[in-house]
């Protein structure tokens, strides 16, 4: 995370879009990169620093603390709700420079367009900036409670998704996150089809108990319908599956939607000798989620040539 002051390098203004902002720190596309800026706002402006959305507004951010504001520049009684920014139409300095404006934060966030952010709050530049296309399908992000770890260096090239034997994704992540047992995954998918970020997309998940396997996957635990005997899946839990297949495959995490990078945890066992086997069979087959998933139109906000870069730019 960087601070303000770097991100503008000086006196040097940049056009910065809004990705996504939470209570203590900014999203942003510099540059054509996406970087995560501190801005130690106070909590009462919060409700209204979340309503700035992607694309809603191009701002120039010249300071986000009030610390070299000089007080002659704030009304007494008034430094506690001012967020210092520069105004998008102000004039300018003698040298080119636009000049910074000390403006209410209240009165100038509710100037602002308000719109639906694209990305949830709690998703990280560089996930964003990885797996933008899977990102915009997630609901929430929730943390792992320290059940995770790196990569090592793996490539992403599978979705391995599971089943919990949990009948929401609620009760699933608060076991992950209480640690009372040695598991986590990437992904948790309600039984409402909603898709919420547990571990980090770019840390490994502890899912299948094969490192080797899971480094190289985004996995994922849904909530059962029913338990057993049958552990069936709801329907939009099932349609959950194959837009995130989709969208791994939009983002380069999947070159292609076969039976090599769609597998499930219960062949693991029989087909590489790794992991465990598992009596929880789930209604489901990874056949199936590449049928759906083929079926599924990917509204990208980066294909092609641009998402290369941005990846490029985020290794």
């Amino acid at each position: 995370m960087i601070s303000p002051d770097q991100l503008l390098s000086g006196r040097k203004f940049r056009d910065v879009d809004v990705v996504t902002v939470t209570p203590t720190s900014l999203t942003a596309r510099v540059d054509g990169k996406l970087v995560e800026v501190n801005l130690e706002i106070k909590p009462d402006l919060c409700a209204e620093v979340q309503a700035i959305a992607p694309g809603a507004s191009r701002l120039r951010i010249a300071q986000a603390s009030l610390e070299s504001v000089r007080t002659d520049e704030l009304n007494p009684g008034q430094a506690e709700a001012w967020l210092v920014v520069a105004d998008p139409k102000p004039g300018l300095d003698v040298d080119g420079t636009p000049r910074a404006l000390v403006a209410p934060a209240m009165s100038l966030l509710s100037a602002m367009p308000r719109a639906v952010s694209r990305y949830a709050p709690g998703l990280t530049a560089d996930e964003i900036a990885m797996w933008p296309n899977l990102c915009a399908l997630i609901t929430r992000a929730t943390g792992d409670g320290g059940q995770s770890s790196s990569r090592n260096g793996a490539t992403v090239n599978a979705f391995q998704p599971h089943h919990s034997t949990i009948r929401s994704a609620a009760a699933y992540i608060s076991m992950v996150q209480s640690g009372s047992r040695q598991v986590s995954s990437n992904l948790a998918i309600d039984d409402n089809g909603d898709i919420i970020r547990v571990v980090n997309l770019n840390r490994r998940a502890w899912t299948s108990g094969s490192a080797s396997f899971d480094a190289a996957a985004i996995t994922a635990e849904t909530a059962n319908a029913t338990l057993a005997p049958d552990y069936r899946l709801s329907p939009a839990a099932k349609a959950a599956f194959g837009r995130v297949a989709a969208a791994l495959k939009a983002d380069r995490g999947l070159q292609a939607l076969t039976r090599n990078n769609v597998y499930l945890h219960r062949e693991m066992l029989d087909r590489w000798g790794v992991s465990y086997g598992t009596a929880c069979l789930m209604d489901d087959t990874a056949e199936a989620i590449i049928q759906r998933a083929n079926g599924v139109s990917i509204e990208a906000p980066d294909t092609g040539e641009a998402l290369r870069k941005r990846r490029a730019a985020a290794i």
